[in-house]
This record gives C-alpha cells, sequence and structure tokens, in this order.
C-alpha cells in the first residue's frame, strides 16, 4: 500500500476510525510522557496495584490505562500482573537503544500547539503569544528535540554513512545539526573527520553530552548560534563538507535560499553540499504524509512549509550551484541532495 493510499480516507469505516484515533494517541502518550509505564515495566511484571503506588495515578485511572494499553497489544496482562510486549520493551523503554521515548515527549509539545490549527489556517501562522512554548528556543523544548531528533535520525546518518563516500572530508559544517547524529556517523565512517555542529543553547549542550558518551568530544565540535537570525552568525569557513538536514522545512524560501547561500560560501573549491529532507513532489500532494505534514510546519513555524526538489534545486542554483546526484535508500522517506561547488 502507497503513502497515499495509507491517508486515504475513502469510506466511512475510514472516516469512523480517524475520528476515534486520538484515544489510543493520547493513551499511548500518557502512558509514556507522565508515567513511564513501559520503562517501569523493563525489568519484568509488576501488578497494577505497585504501578498505581510507583507512579502516583488512581487505582480507577492505573486499571483503566492499563488494560487500555493490554487493548492496544503494548502491554501482556496476566491476573493482576502486566508485562511490556516485545515492541514495547524495544521501544517504548528510555533506556533502550531504539527507544522512541523522546519523540513521543516532542510529539505531545506538537498536540498543544495543534490546538491553534484553526487560528494558523486563517492567519497563515500561529501568533507567538497562543503558542505554549516557542517551538525550538524554548530551552526544554530544545533539549526534548535534540534528543528526539537522535533516536529519529541515527539510522538515517549511519545509512548515508555507509552508503556514500566521504573520504573526502577533513572538516565539515553540520547546520542546525544538534544533537549530531549525522556528525557523529560520518566521524565514525571517515577517521580523519571532523565536524562542528552549529545550533541553539539547549540543543547544543545535548550535543556536547553526547559527543562524550559517543567518544567523539575530540573530534565533533559545537558553536551556539541560530543558523537563520539576521544579520547572520558566521558559520566559518574551509569546509570540505556541509550539512542541512531537516532544517530548511522549519523556514521560508528567503530565509532558505540565504542559508544554502552561505553554506555554499563556507565551503572550499570542490567541497560538496548535502540537503537532508522529504521532498513533496511537483503536484504537492505526494508523498501523502509530507503533505498533511505542511499543517504541522503551518502550525508550529512561522514560514515553514514542505517544499519540491525543483524548490531546492531553485535555492541551489541561486548560491551557483546544481544537483549533482540524489539518493534515496529503501524505506526511507527522506532523500539526500548531493552538490558541488566549483572554483570562488
Amino acid at each position: 500500500m502507497s503513502q497515499k493510499d495509507h491517508l486515504a480516507i475513502r469510506d466511512v469505516a475510514s472516516l469512523t476510525t480517524l475520528a476515534h484515533s486520538y484515544r489510543q494517541w493520547h493513551t499511548l502518550r500518557v502512558a509514556i510522557v507522565h508515567f513511564d509505564v513501559f520503562t517501569r515495566l523493563a525489568g519484568g511484571p509488576r501488578t497494577w496495584q505497585q504501578l498505581m503506588t510507583e507512579t502516583g495515578a488512581s487505582q480507577r485511572g492505573a486499571r483503566i490505562l492499563l488494560d487500555a494499553l493490554t487493548a492496544m497489544e503494548l502491554l501482556e496482562k496476566d491476573g493482576d500482573s502486566y508485562r511490556n510486549s516485545p515492541l514495547a520493551q524495544r521501544h517504548l523503554v528510555r533506556t533502550s537503544p531504539d527507544s522512541q521515548c523522546n519523540s513521543w515527549e516532542l510529539y505531545e509539545f506538537f498536540n498543544e500547539n495543534f490546538m491553534h490549527a484553526a487560528v494558523a489556517v486563517r492567519d497563515g501562522m500561529v501568533p507567538p503569544e497562543l503558542r505554549s512554548r516557542h517551538p525550538y528556543k524554548d530551552e526544554q523544548i530544545g533539549r526534548v528535540r535534540a534528543r528526539a531528533m537522535y533516536e529519529l535520525g541515527k539510522a538515517l546518518a549511519q545509512e548515508f554513512a555507509e552508503g556514500y563516500d566521504l573520504s573526502f572530508a577533513r572538516r565539515m559544517v553540520d547546520l542546525g545539526g544538534a544533537p549530531g547524529a549525522y556528525s557523529f556517523a560520518f566521524c565514525r565512517a571517515n577517521a580523519q573527520l571532523e565536524a562542528t555542529v552549529v545550533d541553539l543553547p539547549s540543543p547544543v549542550e545535548v550535543t556536547r553530552e553526547m559527543a562524550q558518551n559517543h567518544g567523539l568530544a575530540d573530534r565533533v565540535h559545537t558553536v551556539v548560534g541560530d543558523i537563520f537570525a539576521q544579520p547572520p552568525i558566521d558559520l566559518g569557513s574551509g569546509y570540505d563538507l556541509a550539512l542541512i538536514s531537516n532544517v530548511l522545512h522549519l523556514e521560508g524560501p528567503e530565509a532558505d535560499a540565504d542559508l544554502i547561500k552561505r553554506a555554499r560560501a563556507s565551503l572550499v573549491p570542490g567541497g560538496r553540499l548535502v540537503i537532508h529532507d522529504r521532498v513533496l513532489d511537483d503536484t504537492r500532494t505526494r508523498p501523502a504524509d509530507l503533505a498533511v505534514q505542511a499543517m504541522q510546519s503551518l502550525i508550529i513555524n512561522e514560514r515553514g512549509n514542505s517544499y519540491t526538489l525543483g524548490e531546492f534545486a531553485g535555492w541551489l542554483a541561486q548560491a551557483g550551484l546544481s544537483i549533482e546526484r540524489t539518493i534515496t535508500f529503501p524505506n526511507r522517506v527522506t532523500t539526500w541532495i548531493v552538490s558541488r561547488a566549483g572554483q570562488q
């Protein structure tokens, strides 16, 4: 089934399922973000009475929540005891290498702001005074977002590092790249590479912590700054590789074109600029989930959107660059757009 088919609403049953899906979403959100149910069960089965005491939940609330999670097949029940399903044990326990818990904390923030969707459609954006918190400059959200981006990005980063020859690069700049998932993977693939991650203060804190944990603190450096700030910050120079990963959809065309120009200016002759993002087709309706994701950009960002390959190519052209190649990996929804700088 294609992504378009997956999101299609073609009958009353599909419409009803969508209308009721908030129940499952909020059940799982509360279990992960507010009560850490799956992490508490990571060591083995526990009774509802034990979980009620540990979480501070009421008897009625604990039993209904745990039974609902069992109905969703995320827990398994035996009498009064509950244990994690294999899927929950792998992806919903905070200490698991494949955890998605930070991503769910970020989704909670998105949900807070989706309450203003009607205002965003009417006015073209959500006024700052209506937002619960700034999506990227709030310190707490910045840290949550950085950790979520690591969860979502590490496998993609590893695939590109293994599938693309990075041996040409000695210095790279990772723009808006906290918490460094791509820089870590690229440095592991190329022992001669050093990376500089440029991002806002709280995401940079997470990057430094993770660089220590990965044993890469001497090769992955950080610069605190807003890559979209005006007047623009100094991105540095002399880089063999500039990476802009999952950043351009956060801003509008003018800011994106400007960032690409400055990234290109930071490269040595023959250096490469790699854009990694999701790409709409020319109808702006496929992939279907990316077209719907543009609603998130409308609500969360003042100027963000989902973009077509032609739009990316147009911004590259303004910087004197052209697309050398595009790369996609099996079962992935993102595209890597590679361009090479000539003589400056």
